[in-house]
């Protein structure tokens, strides 16, 4: 898994000192993906590196940004034009790996209970 933290730092817009936050992310990102893949049976040389690489990164920026909203509320900022900034809260995920299952699906295949 080659994700980088400049990659990831560019992914979230993290500033120059949330580098011990991207690194942690990312150590889990690789930890959670990794277990995922062992639990159902897939090894991570069955993927193609692009696949899992953008798994990782997507784990790793859910968990910056659930790290960064930890009562579960992100005020998302957007700049909607003339100079004018506009904050709307968003919900961020509990399931560190909620959008890495969407990118993994196709190889992992489905889940039966």
């Amino acid at each position: 898994m080659a994700v980088t933290k400049e990659q990831l730092r560019t992914e979230v817009g993290a500033g120059p000192g949330d580098d011990a936050l991207l690194e942690r992310c990312l150590a889990e990102a690789v930890e959670d993906i990794t277990t995922y893949l062992a639990d159902n049976d897939v090894l991570d040389t069955d993927l193609p590196p692009t696949v899992l690489d953008r798994a990782v990164r997507v784990a790793a920026a859910d968990a910056f940004h659930t790290s960064k909203a930890p009562n579960g509320i992100a005020n998302q900022e957007f700049d909607v034009g003339n100079g004018e900034i506009s904050s709307t809260p968003i919900r961020v995920s509990r399931d560190p790996l909620r959008g890495a299952r969407r990118v993994l699906e196709l190889y992992v295949g489905p889940v039966i209970a």
